[in-house]
């Protein structure tokens, strides 16, 4: 079943290659993540596979994350099957689609460093197609340079890391040492997978190529793919975490600085997919608050992790997909769109009941656990009032959002589908037990919101607006609109700042390597 799994993505690009097969191909691709999901809910365990020197099978850790991210890909191709049929770029689409698929199972199924290295590989730089294939070219084309430039910096660092493992300490997970050698292959493997989870100070990937990119492609890059990061970082991080503990005060900071960062963001824009693009980067603020809840001895589990991750996840895409129907769709359907699209948001708002409610508890639970309650109890309501504001910033964009697109039945079924399994989700990701119990600090936050949305909605206070991240300029270089607020990113984004970031990176990597040979 294992490789079953692996090779099915591989086996539908291979029908992609001659036209006799072509039509097949296309057919099955929506179809390639089904078997391993059908892994996730096999009750036996399940027996490691080897392909050549690579190693697959599926443990605790990887099943937890393979179970939403099968998932969202199946239900997400089906939708992409809808959504690109008659376009003219549907089958190199289709080809990265499953290239980028192949490389997201392998990953998540990888049993050591050496296979997780490739696969990873494989999946970010296909995903450079994903991106490539947005309605927009003066858009697409820049965003994808943007992310192919990131990507390129994040393998670098991930091959010194494997190099610097190598020499010492071994490829198995979890057998690096914090000191020496160990201490340099930790460093690379953790500024290779920032880059690609999209923290704060590397995520300037993140936003252009999630705007940017088809909205099938939008959804898999913001729930699954980026999600390889954090897993990356639970597979590389050394079972005794005590020489860690230092590091858990500034990535947590730096995790509360990229939630509200995300949201001030958010709120400025003016179309939905960038709104929900600043949002990522809100969330995976988050998400970097848990990893250095998890430095600590025993305050933060891979469960709970997995739980966040996955809980982001079927909001996301839901939320993404969302945007798919509301530009088709008319009249009652329209009001039944705009309804399921207002769940997503209240998913990640954090409402009772929801897996939200659950995430925001396993945060609270952490913090108690490590003894930052007293400090960062504030900081993590706040944040649910960000999220708050940025949702509701959403729900306005989409309220008026609408295209030229004709209907498509096709898009109806996986969408529904993926909102279910989101509302459902407290029962069936891994790590909870239903949803948790109503207290006044998931109910607050969300109502002062409310109240200051409706303010300025009442009052027709302006919203600050820049309009497009990314624009292109005359040469087709990417240029961001002037504000004191994205100065940094707009230097960042010049591609002469970017090579000589990428050389230097290089250069650094190399002589490490040699000094610790």
């Amino acid at each position: 079943m294992t490789a079953a799994a692996l090779l099915s993505p591989w086996l539908a690009l291979g029908l992609l290659l001659w036209p006799q097969s072509r039509r097949l191909g296309l057919a099955l691709a929506a179809w390639a993540a089904l078997p391993a999901l059908l892994l996730t809910l096999a009750p036996t365990a399940i027996s490691p596979v080897n392909l050549g020197p690579l190693s697959f099978g599926a443990d605790s850790l990887g099943r937890a994350f393979l179970m939403f991210s099968a998932l969202i890909w199946w239900l997400a191709g089906l939708f992409a099957a809808a959504w690109m049929r008659g376009r003219p770029d549907r089958l190199p689409f289709t080809a990265a689609w499953l290239t980028t698929l192949a490389g997201s199972i392998g990953l998540l199924l990888a049993q050591d460093l050496m296979s997780f290295y490739v696969c990873f590989a494989i999946a970010s730089l296909a995903a450079w197609g994903l991106v490539l294939a947005g309605e927009d070219p003066s858009r697409s084309r820049p965003a994808a340079r943007i992310y192919l430039t990131l990507m390129a910096i994040s393998e670098v660092a991930l091959l010194t890391g494997i190099a610097a493992a190598a020499t010492v300490d071994g490829l198995a997970f979890g057998s690096l040492a914090p000191s020496g050698a160990g201490g340099l292959s930790l460093l690379a493997f953790g500024l290779g997978f920032a880059i690609k989870l999209g923290v704060l100070g590397v995520h300037l990937w993140l936003p252009p190529a999630h705007s940017a990119a088809p909205l099938p492609a939008s959804a898999v890059l913001s729930a699954v793919l980026i999600k390889a990061g954090l897993l990356g970082w639970l597979r590389v991080a050394p079972a005794d975490t005590a020489a860690l503990e230092p590091w858990a005060w500034p990535v947590a900071l730096l995790g509360f600085g990229a939630v509200f960062y995300g949201a001030l963001m958010g709120i400025t824009r003016d179309h939905p997919k960038e709104v929900l693009a600043f949002s990522t980067v809100s969330q995976v603020g988050l998400l970097l608050v848990a990893v250095a809840l998890s430095m600590l001895s025993d305050a933060f589990d891979a469960e709970g992790l997995a739980f966040l991750a996955g809980h982001h996840a079927l909001a996301k895409a839901a939320a993404f997909l969302s945007l798919g129907l509301l530009a088709t769709a008319a009249g009652g359907l329209r009001t039944g769109v705009l309804l399921g699209s207002a769940a997503a948001g209240l998913v990640l708002i954090g409402t009772p009941f929801t897996s939200g409610a659950v995430a925001k508890s396993v945060l609270e639970a952490g913090l108690v656990a490590s003894g930052w309650a007293d400090t960062l109890a504030m900081a993590l309501t706040l944040s649910a009032l960000a999220t708050t504001l940025l949702m509701l910033r959403f729900g306005v964009l989409a309220l008026g959002y609408r295209t030229t697109r004709t209907q498509s039945a096709g898009l109806w079924l996986p969408w529904m589908l993926l909102l279910i399994s989101m509302l459902l989700a407290p029962w069936w990701l891994p790590g909870t037990r239903g949803p948790s119990s109503i207290s006044l600090g998931q109910i607050w936050p969300a109502l002062l919101a409310l109240a200051i949305g409706l303010g300025m909605m009442r009052l027709r206070l302006p919203v600050p607006r820049l309009t497009g991240f990314v624009d292109a300029t005359r040469d087709g270089l990417p240029a961001v609109h002037p504000s004191r607020l994205v100065h940094i990113e707009r230097w960042l984004l010049r591609w002469a700042n970017v090579g000589r970031m990428l050389l230097l990176l290089a250069l650094v990597m190399l002589s490490l390597v040699f000094l610790d040979a």
